[in-house]
């Protein structure tokens, strides 16, 4: 039976610790997002965590791929009541990574719930392709209207008066989804 979806969400990390667990490049990786988001990041070996510390992250990462380090990741993270994310173990985890794509301050997440990343690492490929600079110039753009609208028309009475501005701003812009499957899928 295939497992439940995740429900996805964004969590606000701004000044909250977490813990990268491993030194390979994932977590290298993973570490500099959790700090763009403003997350406080602590570094750490499978073998340097101790049990009495653990507790005190919001959030804990590993990227070791070792059953008996996740199995006593996933016994703390119930208890101590962390989020806890442990790569390529859905199961042992409270969170799936999403795929971000991104583009200035847009950020557009994909996931499949820890069934089929590489799904989700296409989707966020072809997203980023498409979320170009003229893009980002656009979105930048409404940003400013927004920020303008905001000056001009401040009451609360004015707020509908915002809100169409915003919409006529954005009346003719679109989006165009496809998708394309293997030969072998198409064939069974």
């Amino acid at each position: 039976m295939p497992r439940k979806p995740f429900y996805p969400l964004a969590l606000n990390l701004e000044g909250r610790r977490c813990l990268m667990i491993g030194d390979d490049r994932e977590a290298s990786e993973k570490s500099a997002v959790l700090e763009e988001c403003g997350a406080i990041v602590e570094r750490a070996t499978g073998a340097s965590v101790t049990d009495e510390t653990i507790g005190e992250f919001f959030f804990v990462l590993s990227t070791i791929k070792d059953e008996v380090l996740t199995a006593r990741l996933h016994a703390l993270s119930e208890s101590r009541r962390f989020l806890l994310w442990c790569v390529d173990r859905p199961a042992s985890s409270s969170i799936s990574m999403m795929s971000i794509a991104r583009s200035g301050p847009v950020r557009i997440a994909a996931s499949t719930s820890g069934a089929a990343p590489a799904v989700s690492k296409t989707f966020r490929k072809a997203l980023e392709g498409a979320m170009d600079a003229k893009f980002a110039r656009f979105v930048d753009h409404l940003s400013a209207l927004r920020e303008r609208l905001r000056e001009t028309k401040p009451a609360r009475s004015q707020t509908h008066e915002r809100v169409d501005a915003m919409l006529e701003a954005s009346r003719n812009f679109g989006i165009s989804v496809s998708f394309r499957y293997p030969e072998w899928f198409e064939r069974s």
